[in-house]
């Protein structure tokens, strides 16, 4: 059964079209993945099925409810994380998820009930009298989670919500995710990162407001069989000159206080990668390998279409 279902979905901001035409279909328990470079239209499509803006044209059902026409009726099946949620900084774990129980109408003794599990699985329970202010990345996300769920919507919405936290804190918020889906909770998740990517049922890659093509996650490393790395060095432009000279890297750039290398994973698993940098820059430089994001996909894409 199709919890969420999408036709023909447009949304003009002036004269450019943010999404344009976009189709989903996805089912109960399903963890559907929005993938796609900055700017792809990917938050814009989350906010109309949110709720959040109307869109120009097209229609948006969730478990049969018309968003646009019985917006007040969809939003009590659904749980929408921005990219940044708004949580209250002054108030501790426990006040946050009191204060959007009220606003959802869960009654006193259910709530107690609920937040026992939310503490479970989220591991906040020892910090529940701490301000949100004074919680990590990882913990602040956590809790924005469970405030969205305090609920229990059907329903998930999470726009990028893993963006800037650890990579533990990450895996822990994924396993959260999946064991709510394997109870039937419908998701639907943007990610930068393709190691995320690969953890959905489905994804779909969006360009430029349309929906390219919807994938099976393992095609990924097929279309991504590269390692990621950033180097840092005092003369990054002289050093990424003779990197491309020697290495002929299929992407390498500057990236504001560093150059980001997308290359062939032998080179960094031997050691030449690090080798040639040590060589052409032994003072003051720096290798770190990278996970791949999205946006590394989407390079390796484009480059692949301008050579066919």
């Amino acid at each position: 059964m199709a919890l969420i279902q999408v036709r023909g979905l447009h949304k003009r901001f002036g004269d450019g079209d943010a999404v344009q035409g976009v189709d989903l279909s996805i089912e109960k328990g399903e963890i559907f993945g929005l993938i796609g470079p900055d700017g792809a239209g990917k938050s814009t499509l989350i906010r109309m099925l949110a709720g959040i803006l109307e869109p120009t044209e097209g229609e948006i059902s969730l478990r049969g409810i018309n968003v646009v026409k019985n917006y007040e009726e969809a939003r009590s099946i659904v749980g929408y994380m921005p990219q940044t949620f708004g949580l209250y900084g002054l108030l501790t774990v426990e006040e946050n998820l009191r204060a959007v129980a009220r606003i959802h109408g869960v009654l006193r003794a259910e709530f107690q009930k609920r937040i026992k599990r939310l503490y479970q699985f989220s591991g906040l329970g020892p910090f529940r009298d701490r301000r949100a202010t004074q919680l990590s990345g990882g913990m602040r996300q956590k809790l924005g989670l469970s405030c969205v769920l305090v609920h229990q919507p059907p329903i998930l919405l999470l726009d990028e919500p893993t963006v800037g936290v650890d990579p533990v804190s990450r895996r822990e918020f994924w396993d959260i995710l999946h064991s709510f889906s394997a109870q039937g909770t419908t998701i639907l998740i943007s990610t930068p990162y393709l190691e995320e990517a690969e953890r959905c049922h489905r994804i779909a890659f969006l360009h430029e407001g349309r929906i390219l093509e919807t994938l099976d996650p393992r095609e990924l490393r097929t279309r991504f069989p590269y390692a990621t790395c950033d180097i840092y060095a005092p003369d990054m432009r002289k050093l990424l000159m003779h990197l491309k000279e020697r290495l002929k890297p299929p992407v390498a750039f500057l990236s504001g206080d560093h150059i980001h290398l997308i290359c062939d994973k032998k080179a960094v698993s031997s050691g030449k990668l690090e080798r040639a940098v040590k060589k052409l820059s032994p003072k003051g430089s720096q290798l770190k390998e990278t996970p791949p994001t999205v946006q590394d996909l989407y390079f390796i894409l484009e480059q692949k279409g301008r050579e066919s």
